[in-house]
């Protein structure tokens, strides 16, 4: 039945049989004007080659090795807890996650301004009830949970890892020392980490956080880490890694999903201005972090030398 149906899709979309391109994709979106396509590509390190207009019934299709497969959940084809139909983008973490069309009260697209609600617990504005509740709702913590609004400096502060409690208007995070001071106030006795990357941002949320900065165009730690693997089939397979940062801090990953755990680990917000380095990075331990990259769809720029991997970033 299957092939029957396909079939006739092919004869009513117009589409002769055979290899399907991105011509002929755009024919099928044409007769199937109540769904939205997307072809998310192997060959483009699992990037979306084609979107179709809007709608709310979607499909996704994996074009790899020349052939469709349907995608049936995209945060599972992603690993991650969530995706985006919007921005078409997955995450772990609703808090960290904002549409450019979402509100900035409760991150949820088209909510319009009906009658504004107080929140008494985190003391923010709501444009609406429904943007109140969406606000109060989450499968882990709630944006209610997550900032707080300062009733004098009317700052926005994150709940944790600084307590709101011990916010004090007017001070400010030193990008040098970390400590919170008095602007004016604070003669910082460290020396400023010399500067690397300068072309590398703040995050998107350093605006409406200021007090979470980090040093601009500088790093927050260097890490070293190093792979053991086993070969018993053939292949390199992870089953421990250590990491050390200048410290003596240390943090181990083992077993069959190591090399998953730690890509996971080391790709998390607190960790992105930080500089990694292993022994072998060029000829060994980074073949393991491009793979887990290109596996997952995340972009990345890579300087190659040969076969050899000189930066990753």
């Amino acid at each position: 039945m299957q092939v029957r149906l396909a079939g006739e899709l092919h004869q009513n979309a117009a589409v002769p049989l055979g290899p399907c391109g991105l011509d002929e994709v755009k024919q099928f979106q044409t007769y199937l004007s109540s769904y939205q396509i997307n072809i998310v590509s192997k060959d483009h390190q699992n990037a979306l080659i084609y979107t179709g207009p809007d709608q709310e019934k979607r499909i996704y299709l994996y074009l790899h090795d020349n052939h469709y497969d349907v995608i049936t959940k995209m945060p599972g084809f992603f690993e991650r807890s969530y995706y985006c139909h919007t921005c078409k983008k997955a995450y772990d973490h609703r808090e960290d996650h904002l549409c450019p069309n979402a509100c900035q009260c409760c991150r949820f697209p088209d909510c319009p301004i009906e009658s504004w609600v107080h929140c008494n617990d985190c003391n923010r504005m709501f444009k609406s009830q429904a943007c109140f509740d969406r606000h109060k709702q989450s499968s882990g913590k709630s944006i209610c949970a997550t900032m707080i609004k300062c009733p004098d400096c009317h700052r926005l502060i994150k709940r944790g890892p600084r307590d709101p409690e011990k916010h004090h208007c007017g001070m400010t995070k030193c990008l040098i020392c970390k400590e919170y001071t008095r602007p004016g106030d604070h003669r910082c006795y460290m020396q400023p980490v010399e500067k690397r990357n300068e072309g590398l941002s703040d995050s998107d949320d350093s605006s409406e956080h200021p007090e979470d900065d980090v040093t601009e165009g500088g790093y927050d730690q260097m890490l070293f880490f190093d792979f053991e693997c086993r070969q018993e089939n053939g292949n390199h397979e992870p089953n421990l890694c250590v990491i050390q940062n200048e410290a003596g801090d240390e943090w181990v990953f083992e077993g069959d999903n190591t090399r998953n755990e730690f890509c996971e680990w080391l790709f998390q917000k607190e960790r992105a201005n930080c500089v990694v380095m292993a022994h072998n990075f060029q000829g060994y331990d980074s073949y393991f972090i491009l793979q887990y990259l290109r596996e997952n769809g995340v972009k990345y720029d890579v300087i190659v030398r040969g076969a050899k991997v000189l930066s990753l970033s």
